[in-house]
């Protein structure tokens, strides 16, 4: 007598595919999908997809979670998926997906090819009937459970990750597409277009802003190729010109070091030395609060637009960031804060402004003592002073 025991009875497996043939002929699905992947739960949280599919006239779908605080919602109509975020709207079409990946992927330099073999897709496959309701799939590293008692419930596991998805048999109402959709195409560009400026390693940039009625203008070079290769600051160097008050400051950063001229007095400090700096500036003039403020990831992010020439942020109480495209070029980046705008214009056409360091320059750290003693002796007459015109005020 051979050895039966490890078949399966097809008859067993009769009631799921039953089930799943009747899921088909209904013509339309609906339930959750609810995604538990601890790298994903670390950023965003936990991810529930309610979804709604329809293919009784052409394949329609409609999926929504919340990320972050925002409303996703992707939708499926006429071979084409639409993806919106508030008013960032953005489709592209499933004969598309192959082109776009590949797009992405040669800009970036990914390589999605992978390292499962051949003989990984032959592996171990058991197929279990645990009850007239339940069935379990392992697969290699996957495990399939499904159940089918009231609505069908799908739980797949893969080393630590879990998504389940439950599923309702019936047609569902999936509202159109409206057609103020962008196609992909003017986001990519754009992201493209700002990945070779960052990879171009050299910027210049024009600010312009109001400072308590006082309007600054500042003209600026910034070098980055080589900290981008190595993240460390002494691989940054910045050049700019300041005009306030009537006033041209030549402004450079290099070595970690601020270098300041300004009609003939040229100072120096190092960024190590900042608390030093800030210490005497708290001392003589108050607290300054410069505390990074806790940031909610979930609520950070108020609006998202786009159009085919804008990105607009909203961030709450951090203000908003507008930036601004001409033929899906960054151009100018329109940062609001409370009373306060800062309007950024990237320079794509004018030589860069090199400033030119002086022979000598004074530390500021070194003048510290200095100041400290200026200003003791200025509280102590401001003080004298007000005692007399007290004691003068008293006798009268």
């Amino acid at each position: 007598n051979e050895n039966t025991s490890g078949y399966l009875d097809l008859v067993t497996l009769l009631p799921f595919v039953k089930t799943i043939f009747n899921t088909y002929l209904s013509n339309g699905i609906s339930g959750k999908v609810e995604v538990n992947i601890p790298q994903i739960e670390q950023v965003v949280g936990s991810v529930v997809v309610d979804y709604k599919i329809n293919f009784n006239n052409g394949l329609l779908g409609h999926f929504e979670t919340t990320i972050l605080g925002k409303v996703v919602k992707i939708d499926i109509a006429d071979n084409k998926i639409y993806l919106q975020i508030d008013d960032f709207k953005y489709y592209f079409a499933f004969n598309e997906i192959d082109e776009i990946i590949n797009t992405i992927c040669e800009k970036f330099n990914l390589n999605i090819d992978s390292n499962v073999t051949f003989d990984y897709y032959l592996g171990n496959l058991k197929i279990e009937v645990l009850n007239e309701n339940e069935l379990q799939i392992v697969y290699n590293d996957f495990t399939l459970y499904l159940s089918k008692a009231n609505d069908i419930v799908l739980n797949v596991e893969y080393n630590g990750n879990a998504i389940s998805l439950t599923i309702k048999n019936g047609l569902n109402k999936i509202d159109e597409v409206t057609n103020d959709y962008l196609h992909i195409d003017s986001l990519l560009n754009k992201v493209f277009n700002i990945y070779d400026l960052v990879n171009n390693g050299n910027v210049q940039i024009n600010i312009n802003t109001n400072i308590q009625g006082q309007e600054v203008d500042i003209i600026a070079n910034i070098n980055f190729e080589q900290f981008m290769l190595t993240q460390n600051i002494n691989d940054l160097v910045v050049d700019a010109q300041v005009n306030l008050l009537n006033k041209v400051a030549q402004v450079k950063f290099l070595n970690s070091t601020v270098y300041l001229s300004v009609d003939g007095l040229n100072v120096k400090f190092n960024i190590n030395d900042i608390d030093l700096i800030m210490q005497f500036i708290n001392k003589h003039f108050g607290e300054l609060n410069l505390n990074n403020q806790d940031i909610d990831l979930n609520t950070l992010l108020k609006f998202i637009a786009s159009t085919e020439d804008s990105l607009s942020l909203n961030l709450n109480e951090f203000g908003s960031i507008n930036m601004l495209f001409n033929n899906d070029l960054l151009k100018n980046i329109v940062y609001e804060f409370n009373e306060y705008t800062i309007n950024i214009e990237l320079d794509y056409e004018n030589p860069k402004i090199v400033v030119i360091l002086q022979e000598n320059y004074s530390n500021i750290v070194e003048l510290l003592p200095l100041g400290d003693k200026i200003l003791e002796i200025y509280n102590s007459k401001a003080i004298s002073l007000d005692a007399v015109l007290n004691a003068n005020l008293m006798q009268a």
